[in-house]
């Protein structure tokens, strides 16, 4: 082998679902925080999508490409799609 560890299914060992613990403790879940802000294309996308819901139209947001930063996104570099 290449140093990686083998997942073999048949070496787990399942309980009941009425006999399971979970051993995390909500003091392990960290609050959520925004860290960098909202770009205003962001918002005119979300303000978009809520228009387009409220006259149950399909959404469809794809997300990607060279830009990973949100401070780089524009309306135009997502589309003109609405």
């Amino acid at each position: 082998m290449d140093g990686k560890m083998e997942f073999i299914r048949s070496r787990i060992k399942r309980k009941p679902l009425a006999a399971r613990v979970s051993d995390l403790d909500l003091r392990a879940i960290l609050p959520l925080q925004r860290f960098f802000p909202i770009h205003p294309a962001v918002r005119e996308i979300a303000r978009r999508i809520k228009a387009a819901q409220r006259m149950d139209a399909s959404v469809i947001l794809m997300m990607g490409g060279m830009s990973t930063s949100p401070t780089e996104w524009t309306p135009a570099s997502v589309g003109e799609c609405f």
